[in-house]
């Protein structure tokens, strides 16, 4: 590694907040007291307008803190092939970049919803569900890449195995059979959250 990575360390706990903030943020956008498996994207017209506002606009400045990780995650790769810190450093920057402008979509599809005007809500969410194809092989990429850059770096095994894919599935999986009020509320926040916990498991790994 040619960059002295240890200055930037820091840099992961800003990812760990803004992992937190755009959780909360999903929960106030998306939340209901309700069961994980009664949850439907075509609620978000059911919550007042500005929960919806503070929901994107969160998102917006919260997910740009999550490039921080990056650093953390070089740290422990540092003795892994350049090739598989490439493909991680990639695959985080566009799961990053796809994040971000998914939950921006939130705000048109909602408005589609609210206008009852079904051409936007079907073209929105053809986008959000494009965007859903990329995000799942990429996170999956990312999680590859971790898990062989970790065994061939000697990265911590707790750490290989707690990579963001495995998180995520597991919360969502969780989410979807819990009850309500729990499962409501998990299942919206389940990808933040995943992140969110995926990076503050990187932070303890430093």
């Amino acid at each position: 590694m040619l960059i002295d990575l240890e200055p930037l360390l820091f840099l992961g706990w800003l990812a760990v907040i803004g992992g937190l903030l755009n959780t909360v943020g999903d929960w106030r956008m998306l939340g209901f007291p309700i069961a994980g498996k009664e949850f439907a994207l075509e609620m978000i017209k059911d919550k007042p307008l500005n929960h919806v506002v503070f929901g994107v606009y969160i998102a917006m400045g919260a997910i740009p803190l999550w490039f921080g990780i990056i650093f953390a995650t070089l740290y422990l790769l540092r003795n892994s092939p350049v090739w598989v810190q490439a493909t991680v450093s990639v695959s985080t920057l566009l799961f990053i970049m796809f994040s971000f402008v998914y939950h921006i979509a939130h705000i048109f599809y909602d408005i589609g919803c609210r206008n009852d005007d079904a051409p936007n809500i079907e073209r929105t969410l053809a986008e959000m569900k494009r965007m859903r194809t990329f995000l799942m092989p990429i996170s999956l990429i990312m999680a590859l890449g971790l898990i062989v850059g970790g065994i061939l770096g000697g990265a911590p095994i707790w750490w290989i195995v707690f990579n963001p894919f495995v998180i995520t599935i597991l919360i969502l999986l969780i989410s979807r059979a819990a009850p309500a009020p729990i499962g409501g509320y998990l299942l919206p926040g389940g990808f933040s959250l995943g992140w969110t916990l995926f990076c503050l498991v990187t932070m303890l790994a430093v």
